[in-house]
């Protein structure tokens, strides 16, 4: 029998207590704001059902938002997500992988050990909670191959399951989780029919995107922050050009313009990107959602957002950047997210890392899973795609950029920056504790190299 998941990250006794200090609650109110603090002490006092009580629901993170561990020897160091040691140590390089797959770092071995409490607890306590749904928090190593991910998502239901050929759960899964779910029912089909009552993707990136991409040049916001703060962008281009996975979520050539993207003489200074592009195109040609689960697929996208549908860059890093804007929510485009033939589709005008912690959205998926998809509750179905994309405004003016970082940076080095930071530095569209208004206006993305026209946009 395979071997138990790792234990759920429900822990709404710890989260009480630590909001019992007035530092710890301040610190996330400044980025979580007033009402989110206020629900998510209300949430935990709830507590967690009995397993008996109600329907099991399997929440699922998407890429980056699994915490990594490394478990060398006797010591275990938390590497993604600990901003100290990924901004000022060697955290960073200690993600790497090798071209077989493997932690390149001499004697570390990572492994998934939860969903990040800070982006995807607030859901399975609504979830649980609200809905009075029994959850299960999974984790993955969101750097390997998909298939590795779908291979671990059989085993743990089959764990969570014990025996019970009559075990039936919900799938709640943001983004890249999303993907490696449809993986587990397309390799796994005799299983998913029998597990799978109802599955609710959350800004999966169905069809790709291209966030790789911009990764790899060094204009998304992760890279773009980290540069700012500690000089490391280009460290991160080098490492996440490593990962499977970013390969495998490249926007698919039959959808999008990304063919020349997807040419290794496109990035002469990534090498490591030449294998990973083949393994990436033979990837996607067996990917896919099977027949049998779009009549139990709920899709909740966003199309509020100017998000990146096309991107132009020369052979060299220092060369200009162009990108192509287009609806989504900053990071998956509405055209990807969108699952034909799906039973239900619903929009939320939400940023796409913020999904799980989104009131809306939570809201929106304790409905779906209450009703078995019937119902999205105060939201309606979406008729069409087209619908979707002809309601976006179009680009909008860039907002103003953050506040100087000196805050943060003191913060950071002395080793007292918190997770709310860290959600800043991930291209969450919310403002760094360190700047006056965190809590409050949203920010965009940050422009490294200047900022120009939105379409087509230089960075």
């Amino acid at each position: 029998m395979p071997r138990p998941p790792a234990p759920e990250s429900l822990d709404p006794a710890l989260v009480l207590l630590l909001l019992e200090d007035d530092n710890a609650r301040r610190r996330l109110t400044s980025w979580l704001g007033t009402r989110q603090v206020d629900e998510m002490v209300a949430l935990a006092g709830r507590g967690v059902p009995e397993e008996d009580e109600q329907r099991r629901v399997v929440v699922l993170h998407g890429i980056m938002g699994g915490q990594l561990v490394d478990r060398r020897g006797v010591h275990e160091d938390v590497i993604w997500f600990d901003l100290p040691h990924l901004l000022y140590a060697d955290g960073i390089e200690r993600l790497r992988l090798t071209e077989a797959g493997r932690d390149a770092a001499r004697g570390s071995r990572l492994e998934a050990t939860r969903p990040l409490r800070i982006l995807y607890d607030l859901l399975a306590w609504h979830l649980a909670g609200v809905g009075g749904f029994r959850v299960h928090s999974l984790a993955y190593d969101w750097r390997k191959n998909i298939d590795l991910a779908a291979e671990k998502l059989h085993g743990d239901l089959e764990a969570l399951a014990a025996g019970d050929d009559d075990a039936r759960f919900t799938v709640v899964a943001h983004s890249l989780g999303g993907v490696v779910t449809m993986r587990y029912a397309t390799r796994f089909p005799a299983a998913a029919r029998r597990r799978l009552e109802q599955v609710v993707v959350m800004g999966s990136p169905l069809a790709g995107c291209f966030e790789p991409f911009q990764l790899w040049s060094g204009v998304h916001p992760t890279a773009a922050r980290v540069d700012q703060v500690s000089g490391r962008g280009d460290l991160v281009r080098q490492v996440f050009a490593t990962f499977p996975s970013m390969a495998e979520l490249c926007p698919d050539p039959r959808r999008f313009d990304s063919e020349a993207l997807l040419d290794a003489r496109t990035w002469p200074d990534l090498p490591t990107l030449g294998p990973l592009f083949g393994h990436g195109r033979a990837w996607r040609d067996k990917a896919g959602v099977p027949d049998f689960l779009l009549d139990r697929l709920d899709v909740v996208l966003s199309a509020a957002h100017d998000t990146c549908v096309g991107l132009v860059r020369g052979p060299s890093v220092a060369d200009p950047v162009t990108q192509r804007l287009g609806p989504g929510d900053g990071s998956v485009p509405v055209a990807s997210a969108w699952c034909p033939g799906a039973r239900g589709h619903y929009a939320v005008p939400t940023h796409h890392p913020l999904m799980p912690l989104d009131h809306g959205v939570r809201a929106l998926v304790v409905a779906l899973v209450a009703s078995n998809g019937a119902s999205g509750g105060e939201t309606a179905r979406v008729a069409s795609l087209a619908e979707l994309e002809s309601a976006h405004p179009g680009p909008t003016a860039d907002a103003a950029p953050p506040a100087p970082l000196q805050s943060f940076q003191a913060r950071a080095g002395r080793g007292d920056a918190c997770n709310g930071d860290g959600m800043w530095l991930l291209g969450c569209n919310v403002a760094s504790p360190g700047d006056p208004t965190a809590g409050g206006r949203p920010l965009d993305r940050v422009a490294p190299r200047g900022s120009g026209p939105r379409e087509p946009r230089p960075l």
